[in-house]
């Protein structure tokens, strides 16, 4: 006999209580969700009866004192300091998902349980097992075709012979057709003996080190609080996902879930390389066991932080056996902050070639640097996340300054997230604000998206939009508390900024996250380092891109198609206004100049798709207003002079910023149509007043 499973080969990874030591819930709908969305193959339960009958989904044989079987349903989940879920909901939220391994805890309701499993569920979906023969015996008897197996429990050293004797007898009596053993037991004096030669399954394994020990042994599958560590050590390919599904699951999904499903998953094309995103308390703790998972027990490990971080990274250091290395990223000379210039990825990559796996400590100039460095080399990074500032960790770009120029460029993103809101919560209030901040791009970047779909036919994908805009509404409803760095609130935001790295990645581009705002901060980064100054934070910035964007399209959907025109433009007045600029921009921006007849074509195409556009984006744009309340209740800055942000620079970055990328956003369109030059004054009042 074989455990089933619809997904993978042996050996299963059984989710135990669902997937309880990610969660931090057991036998609930929610670890059960997780489970299934990890695409693990079984989700193990306990079942236990109550005072009026119904069959629960719950472990523990009392309740304060009271035993399950004297309490109603009612009284349960009044006392539980869990939801505790029926027999029938669990088969609702896994069935056609995952196979279900029941545990039934005591005697007495054998027939009703399978009753209930037999209405909802074909044969091959469940298995049962308990530590009672007679359960398993009587499971037998009412329907010998169910697979049930026999738990056995550990054995004292020194106890083997009693132990054999008694397992052999309780094997011999309820003929089981497996054995789910406790993981220790897998010793030769107990896999060589003749009365255990079944089908065996494992509980419950958590160390990653003794996974790989039971893994060698073949057997048909590992119960685990952490199937995510199981699923790294087997490593098992990317989940294929159906578009369709996951628009159908989304508006019903939490973020912590929705994470699950889409890590190491491939969407039609797209690829979501970051297998593992572990955000919460403590979760720094798990860097050892990560790295046992990817790299073994002896890895050669080097942990890559700057000043600030290197208490976090000397902390993580002493959780090894053997000490990792150390490098120590300080500002180069003149500077007064870490900046993220392409020499210290140069460097990190020559002290690392010796290195199994690299650890970024830090947040994003440390993890940008840490991510192409691994690149270069081809080597596996863990990113640890010490501010929630930012939405590029998951993301399959480093934004690097090259000669000068703030540059994208595409490497593999960490294996392995860790976000732990300890850590978290002791970054700069600031930090927080400008990850809350760059969210609050998002409606923006996605409308300048869909104007380029709408004008030029470019490629455009909902589902990006669609994955991000239920975490950041959540943001937004705990944006005072983000404020005040309440913890649940920053894990809340660091969810959201990982889904909106996942929606980058799901486009193919950054242009579910990054449009016209972004330009603008992109700009005020390059006069900054031009000018050997630190730029203010990129959240900080954006903030007032997405202000500058917003009144942008609540001017440009009040026109209408004979008010627009062209301006043309010229390579030398464009090397005029960039200035040292200029040899960096000059490469995206030539490919924006037209001559008059291009001017004229690319009119008319943008004059008969206009009212498409004006009603289509009115519907997708926030207003100035909405924004402005947004970044002010989470308690961002919106005054450039107050940021420290350059009025020249700024100015120049209104007029001139789409000059950086040629992708249309709403500042492109702006300049095409001549409307910059009118619009710039009351912009720049509205902003500064």
């Amino acid at each position: 006999m074989s455990i089933p499973s619809i997904k993978h080969f042996s050996p299963k990874i059984i989710a135990h209580r669902g997937a309880s030591g990610i969660t931090g819930e057991d036998n609930t709908l929610k670890s059960f969700q997780t489970a299934w969305m990890m695409h693990c193959d079984i989700v193990e339960f306990d079942i236990r009866q109550t005072k009026c009958g119904e069959i629960v989904c719950f472990h523990d044989q009392k309740l304060n004192t009271l035993p399950v079987s004297d309490l109603t349903f009612l009284e349960l989940k009044k006392m539980a300091a869990c939801d505790v879920p029926l027999l029938e909901e669990t088969i609702i939220e896994c069935k056609g998902r995952i196979i279900l391994d029941v545990e039934i805890k005591e005697e007495g309701f054998e027939k009703e349980a399978l009753k209930i499993l037999q209405q909802h569920l074909d044969k091959d979906a469940y298995i049962i097992k308990s530590f009672i023969p007679e359960v398993v015996k009587k499971i037998s008897e009412l329907d010998d075709s169910v697979r049930c197996g026999l738990l056995l429990d550990e054995c004292e050293d020194g106890e083997e012979k009693n132990y054999i004797a008694e397992s052999s007898q309780a094997i011999k009596m309820c003929q089981p057709d497996f054995l789910a053993v406790y993981y220790k037991l897998l010793e030769p004096w107990f896999l060589n003996h003749k009365d255990f030669q079944l089908p065996l399954l494992a509980w419950t394994v958590n160390d990653p080190v003794d996974m790989q020990k039971i893994i060698d042994l073949n057997i048909e599958g590992i119960i685990t609080d952490r199937p995510d560590y199981l699923d790294e050590l087997i490593k098992r390919p990317k989940k294929n996902l159906d578009k369709e599904f996951i628009n159908t699951i989304v508006p019903d999904c939490d973020s912590s879930s929705l994470i699950s499903l889409l890590e190491h998953s491939r969407i039609g094309k797209s690829e979501i390389d970051t297998k593992h995103v572990r955000i919460g308390r403590g979760v720094f703790d798990e860097a050892t066991s990560w790295v046992n998972c990817i790299a073994g027990n002896s890895a050669e490990v080097t942990i890559i932080s700057d000043d600030n971080t290197a208490t976090y990274a000397n902390q993580l250091s002493v959780t090894f056996d053997k000490k990792p290395n150390h490098i120590v990223l300080s500002p180069l000379d003149g500077w007064e902050k870490l900046t993220p210039h392409m020499s210290f990825c140069e460097d990190i990559a020559e002290q690392t070639k010796n290195a199994d796996i690299l650890i970024s400590c830090g947040s994003g100039t440390v993890n940008d640097l840490t991510k192409y460095a691994a690149h270069i080399n081809n080597k596996p990074y863990i990113s640890c996340a010490t501010a929630a500032s930012m939405n590029g960790y998951t993301s399959s770009i480093a934004a690097l300054l090259i000669d000068g120029l703030k540059s994208t460029i595409v490497c593999a993103p960490p294996v392995v997230l860790l976000a732990d809101t300890n850590i978290i919560a002791q970054a700069s209030k600031a930090m927080a604000i400008s990850g809350y901040s760059d969210l609050l791009s998002k409606p923006m970047s996605t409308a300048d998206w869909l104007m380029s779909n709408i004008l030029f036919d470019v490629p455009y994908d909902n589902l990006p939009s669609i994955v991000v805009s239920n975490a950041l509404q959540n943001s937004i409803e705990v944006a005072e508390q983000i404020k005040s760095h309440n913890l649940n609130a920053l894990e809340d935001l660091m969810k959201c900024l990982v889904l909106s790295g996942f929606s980058m990645t799901l486009a193919g581009s950054s242009s579910p996250a990054s449009g016209g705002e972004h330009l603008i901060s992109h700009y005020l980064d390059m006069k900054s380092y031009a000018a050997g100054k630190i730029p203010a934070l990129h959240g900080q910035q954006v903030a007032i891109g997405t202000l500058i964007t917003s009144l942008l399209y609540e001017e440009i959907v009040q026109l209408k198609p004979e008010d627009l025109n062209y301006k043309l433009k010229s390579e030398e007045r464009l090397k005029e206004i960039h200035q040292e600029l200029w040899e960096q921009i000059k490469p995206e921006a030539i490919k924006q100049i037209f001559n008059e007849e291009e001017s004229k074509t690319r009119l008319t195409v943008i004059r008969e798709k206009w009212p498409l556009f004006c009603e289509t984006i009115k519907n997708e744009v926030w207003s100035y207003s909405k924004i402005k309340e947004c970044l002010i209740k989470g308690g961002a800055e919106i005054n450039p002079d107050k940021l420290g942000i350059n009025r020249k620079w700024l100015e120049t970055a209104l007029m001139h910023a789409s000059d950086i990328r040629n992708r249309y956003t709403i500042l492109h369109l702006a300049a095409e149509i001549g409307l910059l030059d009118k619009i710039k004054p009351k912009i720049l009042e509205i902003l500064y007043s």
